[in-house]
């Protein structure tokens, strides 16, 4: 089945985001956009949404400090075999930035 391009159906989306109120992908769009250069855009996409969903996170507005760290160096140590641990660092940081 073909199904949004970013990952799950929209109808999925659509009633993610009617269910909480507020916008579902911004956190995984955010990761998406940085690691799509280094990884592509699928590689990217799924460890996005495999990231928010191990860690439970269903939008960026409702995250504390401590979970942002957590997601930080979680994919910051999953980079490291692909791209080194500076760039690792890097992406992980403009990935997922505190606000």
């Amino acid at each position: 089945m073909i199904g949004n391009p970013v990952g799950g159906s929209a109808g999925q989306n659509a009633h993610l985001e009617a269910k909480s109120g507020h916008r579902v992908m911004g956190l995984v769009e955010r990761i998406t956009a940085t690691l799509t250069p280094e990884l592509g855009a699928h590689t990217a996409d799924a460890v996005a949404r495999h990231l928010c969903a191990k860690y439970g996170v269903m939008d960026d507005d409702s995250i504390e400090a401590a979970k942002l760290d957590l997601l930080r160096d979680f994919l910051r140590r999953g980079l490291v075999a692909y791209v080194g641990p500076e760039r690792a660092a890097s992406l992980a940081a403009a990935a997922i930035s505190a606000r």
